[in-house]
């Protein structure tokens, strides 16, 4: 018999099984009031199928906004797996909440209670009112989009007084609005329900079929109008319903899956830095500690390069231990590694060509 050899040699092992939680990039909220008894004491439930909104334990039925948004999301192939629902605190029948209590203060509720949600779909609102003050808290907060969907027809006014081009004059980077008479149906969420299932950086939202939605029936003449006020539109191209074409309320002109790519590449940078100071019990202030950090940004920015969500001329520009003795010393002494700087240009997607020739008889 001999003894164990872990008397001499001891070895312990640590299993992390826990990985750092990142950012939801796909997970709505739908935003709308209602009475039922479920939302009384919990504003925001999360939902995995559109059928649970029609269970006696919640209440919703088969005409509820909520759940023909929810069922116009499921509808697309691919879909997202999970969506929240939120209550509104009071009724756009009501004028109060013309006066008193306003959509912002909605949204502040909500994410006290549940801040686990990337975009935002509205099924109670006041046109003007609600979608000016939803846009400037979305776009406040950095971190979050806005899909809203119109059947004003003003929306084809030349005169610049439609939402479209009055929201657009604003500017907002993170919401966009889409045209659509038929109001049980809404291209505004079966869109990004169909594509913040998949990647950041992978998709352009312009040109695409969706699944149980009319096409608007719409002239090139409306279409322009639509487009130079940076409002969206399901509708024919060559016999073909498509989507047109993801631009965002702004003069000028962008689009949200720039800003999904945009938020993706923050947070993926932010979790990955995160994860190496999780990770070990010190990143020590010198050179290797420098190269770690280093090593997390440029393994995200080359991540995104391979997925061709930036380009390839992507750099990164980290301090020197030198620099930071000699210039940032206050920093050594705070823990703060600063200064640090990359660039990268977001790999847009072609959606419109112009083709010239010449023909010879």
């Amino acid at each position: 018999m001999s003894i164990s050899v872990s008397n001499i040699v001891e070895v312990n092992i640590n299993r992390q099984s826990t990985a750092l939680k990142e950012q939801n990039f796909n997970v709505p909220l739908i935003l709308g009031f209602n009475t039922l008894p479920a939302f009384k004491d919990n504003i925001a439930i999360e939902f995995y199928n559109p059928s649970e909104l029609l269970s006696p334990e919640i209440g919703f039925t088969s005409t509820s906004t909520e759940y023909l948004i929810a069922q116009q999301i499921y509808a697309q192939q691919p879909s997202i797996s999970k969506f929240i629902v939120a209550r509104r605190k009071v009724s756009t029948n009501s004028d109060v909440s013309k006066q008193v209590y306003k959509i912002n203060d909605d949204l502040d509720e909500v994410i006290k209670v549940n801040n686990d949600w990337y975009c935002l779909f509205l099924a109670d609102f006041f046109e003007k009112e609600d979608l000016l003050s939803a846009c400037r808290w979305i776009e406040s907060s950095k971190c979050k989009i806005a899909s809203f969907r119109t059947s004003d027809k003003s929306v084809f006014d030349t005169s610049k007084k439609n939402i479209s081009s009055e929201l657009s004059a604003v500017g907002f980077n993170r919401c966009m609005l889409t045209y659509h008479a038929n109001k049980n149906e809404f291209p505004d969420a079966a869109i990004l329900g169909k594509y913040l299932s998949k990647e950041a950086g992978t998709y352009c939202l312009a040109h695409k079929q969706l699944l149980s939605l009319t096409s608007q029936n719409i002239s090139d003449r409306e279409f322009n109008i639509l487009q130079n006020s940076n409002c969206n539109i399901y509708t024919d191209i060559l016999g073909v319903p498509t989507f047109q074409d993801g631009r965002v309320l702004n003069t000028v002109i962008n689009y949200l899956d720039n800003t999904i790519t945009e938020d993706a590449l923050k947070s993926k940078i932010q979790s990955k830095i995160f994860g190496a100071f999780a990770a070990v019990d010190k990143i020590p202030f010198e050179e290797s500690g420098l190269q770690i950090i280093e090593t997390q940004v440029k393994s995200v920015l080359d991540e995104f390069d391979k997925k061709k969500a930036i380009l390839k001329d992507w750099e990164i520009k980290i301090p020197t231990v030198e620099e930071i003795n000699n210039k940032y010393k206050n920093c050594r002494q705070k823990r703060e590694l600063k200064n640090i700087w990359f660039k990268a240009t977001i790999n847009g997607a072609i959606q419109k060509v112009q083709i010239n020739g010449d023909i010879s008889y």
